[in-house]
């Protein structure tokens, strides 16, 4: 029974075109796949987004987003808050940027 199923398997694989064969056909593959990176002003609504939903790091990326004008207007001031707060709650790396901002 165990030799007529392999043999039954056997058949059916040597029936199938050479890329179905192949390990993972069912897969995507990578190598064929065109990634888009989103443009800046994508990427400073999605931070701004993730920012009012109480992300610390992401207001911190949105802040260097909107004090260098990228992806939008300049708004330093905002940024300026907005690394505050972030130090305020906790993120290191934006304590460390308000404390080079006060130099």
């Amino acid at each position: 029974m165990m030799a007529s199923a392999f043999m039954v398997l056997a058949a059916i694989m040597a029936s199938s075109p050479p890329d179905a064969r192949s390990p993972g056909s069912a897969l995507i593959n990578p190598s064929s796949l065109s990634p888009t990176k989103p443009d800046d002003a994508t990427k400073r609504r999605l931070w701004a987004e993730g920012c009012r939903n109480g992300s610390q790091s992401l207001c911190y990326n949105y802040a260097l987003m909107l004090r260098a004008g990228i992806g939008g207007p300049a708004n330093p001031t905002e940024a300026h808050r907005l690394i505050h707060t972030a130090c305020e709650r906790g993120l290191l790396q934006a304590c460390r940027e308000e404390r080079s901002d006060q130099k």
